[in-house]
């Protein structure tokens, strides 16, 4: 989650100083304020939308597919926003242009990077094993989250409980590693 809150965005509004320095715009007050827009705007469009997702298992397609939709979010606000403060006359399309259609590139690249990284880690062993202890709604929903979430790098190996297994939920069985 702190990669689509705070690693993204971050790289977004960087993505936009870069492009004021090449095209030699000066960074100034109207870009400022689109940095921060984009910021906040982007920090929650991406964690409730990767919210939406993590139960899906997305395939590459998917994934380039939910980049694109993720960032066109944030570019239509951002224009309403700008439209509505009058900043979008003050922005120079020589920012603005390589800056929208640039991000998405940028976006598959940084995710392709987190998910390298995430597997190398993966791989050298350096996840955590978790037995969660009772089996009861509570524990069936962190067990949900340890495992909707990789970057959490915890592997769940079971739950312990010494009741009986009908006393679990209605609806489930869970294996239970001592009864």
């Amino acid at each position: 989650m702190l990669f689509k809150r705070v690693v993204e965005p971050g790289l977004i509004v960087c993505y936009l100083w870069v492009i004021t320095r090449i095209v030699r715009q000066p960074f100034n007050g109207e870009y400022w304020v689109l940095a921060i827009l984009t910021l906040f705007i982007s920090s929650y469009v991406f964690a409730e939308m990767h919210q939406r997702r993590v139960r899906k298992n997305l395939k590459t397609a998917r994934l380039i597919s939910a980049v694109f939709i993720d960032w066109a979010l944030v570019v239509i606000v951002l224009a309403a926003l700008t439209y509505v403060c009058e900043l979008y006359g003050q922005l120079s399309p020589r920012v603005i242009l390589p800056w929208v259609i640039g991000v998405p590139i940028g976006l598959m690249v940084s995710q392709h990077v987190q998910l390298r990284v995430m597997h190398d880690l993966r791989t050298k062993g350096d996840v955590h094993k978790a037995i969660i202890v009772g089996v009861n709604p509570t524990a069936l929903k962190l067990a949900d989250r340890l495992t909707d979430y990789p970057a959490l790098m915890i592997n769940l190996v079971g739950f312990f409980d010494d009741r009986e297994v009908t006393r679990q939920p209605k609806g489930t069985f869970t294996p239970l590693w001592a009864a």
